[in-house]
Parts: structure tokens; C-alpha cells; sequence
């Protein structure tokens, strides 16, 4: 990873910019927000231990919103082009469902758009899994701190992807 220091205001990206970088914040803290009509609306404060940007290095996206230093802020940054070769290093049950997650997110679709057009197999599996990560005690403790952040995210995005009837 690449460690970078940002001063506050300044900015990492703008909504609809093309991403290649997912961040772990070290220090400081960050805003995320969208602007409309032209006033910004925040979305999220990120801070110290968070990971904010990790769709730009999961899927094919442009940003889905803007992001900027609140203070004096310093990130590790991982390129999209490194995530396989930092994958390949986790224990494999780690890995493989890490990279499930990661398909399921890819389709990045409400539920109603695509009800009965995936496998419910798919969904149920997805259930399983973010029950187990949740619930029945797996630890979620990396030697990667910013996969990490990435895995909690994803489990966070499947599980709001997941139909009415699977969701706890």
C-alpha cells in the first residue's frame, strides 16, 4: 500500500470520477458527500481505522460520491491492480469468501430489479455466510487491515442486496 498524507480540505475524489484506489484511513478524519442542486449533502464522516473508495477497486465504477480530508489526514491507499495479489495472501476461507462477496456486490443491483432473475441459491448462500461472519463468532481479524475494512464493508452491502425474506 501506499501511504499518502492529505491536508484538510483537500480533496481524494469527486463523484463520477474514475476510481482505482481504495483507502485506509490511518489518521484524521474524511467527508463523504454528494452534491445536489448545488448544495453538497454529506453522506458519511469516515475516520481513523475506516475504509472509504472500496467499490473503485471491486468493480468497474466511477465514484459514487465525493470524498475530503475534514483535518489533516493520512490514508494507505491499495490500487485495484494489487486486491488480487493481497487476496492471495489470506487463509483460503478468508479468500474465497471474500471473493464470493465480492461477486455478489459486483451485480450492485436492489433487490427488485433482480428478484427471480439469480438463483435464490445465491441469496441463501450469501445469508449463510453473513450469519456466520455476524453472528456465530468467526473472527473477522486480518493480518490486512485494509481488507478488512473491505470485507466489513461488503458484508455490510450484501446484506442490505439481500431479498425481504432473508434479511434478519
Amino acid at each position: 500500500m501506499t501511504e499518502r498524507s492529505y491536508k484538510a480540505g483537500e480533496q481524494f475524489f469527486i463523484d463520477g470520477d474514475r476510481g482505482a484506489e481504495a483507502y485506509l484511513i490511518k489518521s484524521g478524519s474524511v467527508c463523504l458527500y454528494k452534491n445536489k442542486d448545488g448544495q453538497e449533502i454529506e453522506i458519511a464522516t469516515i475516520s481513523k481505522g475506516n475504509v472509504f473508495g472500496e467499490m473503485a477497486i471491486i468493480s468497474d465504477m466511477n465514484r459514487m460520491a465525493s470524498a475530503r480530508a475534514i483535518e489533516d489526514t493520512v490514508v494507505s491507499a491499495l490500487h485495484r491492480n494489487k486486491l488480487q495479489e493481497r487476496l492471495d495472501n489470506l487463509e483460503n476461507d478468508k479468500r474465497l469468501d471474500m471473493e464470493y462477496l465480492i461477486c455478489f456486490c459486483q451485480e450492485f443491483l436492489p433487490y427488485s430489479e433482480h428478484q427471480g432473475a439469480r438463483d435464490s441459491k445465491c441469496d441463501e448462500r450469501t445469508y449463510d455466510l453473513i450469519k456466520a461472519w455476524q453472528n456465530d463468532g468467526k473472527t473477522m481479524n486480518f493480518n490486512d487491515k485494509l481488507l478488512e475494512g473491505i470485507f466489513r464493508t461488503l458484508i455490510g452491502y450484501s446484506a442490505r442486496r439481500l431479498p425481504p425474506h432473508l434479511k434478519s
